[in-house]
């Protein structure tokens, strides 16, 4: 996935603005310049609410899962290690998960 240019939109808008006056006075065609403005300018404004809510729900996530690796996850590996035998299958790959879960 792009992100979309805030530069290119803007440039986008004011050539078919420049256009639209080359249009009106008569030098042009009338060719709907003004509907495309309108439907570039709404799909952009549509984008750049999007990305804020994307934005809000990556922060949501990350503080979930923080919560949960703190919470739930971290006291449930230490439980099952105190509770396992050092030596055993389990123990050592508990073990390697406790590292790689340093890791987040």
């Amino acid at each position: 996935m792009k992100a979309l240019s805030k530069r290119q939109h803007r440039t986008i808008i004011a050539t078919l603005q420049q256009l639209n006056e080359l249009a009106q006075a008569a030098v042009l065609p009338a060719d709907g310049f003004i509907q495309h403005i309108q439907s570039l300018g709404e799909r952009y404004s549509h984008y750049e609410t999007l990305l804020v809510q994307l934005a809000d729900c990556i922060v949501e996530y990350e503080a979930m899962q923080k919560d949960i690796r703190v919470s739930v996850i971290a006291p449930a590996l230490r439980q099952a290690r105190k509770q396992l035998d050092k030596d055993s299958t389990k123990a050592i790959e508990l073990k390697q998960q406790l590292i790689s879960a340093q890791g987040f």
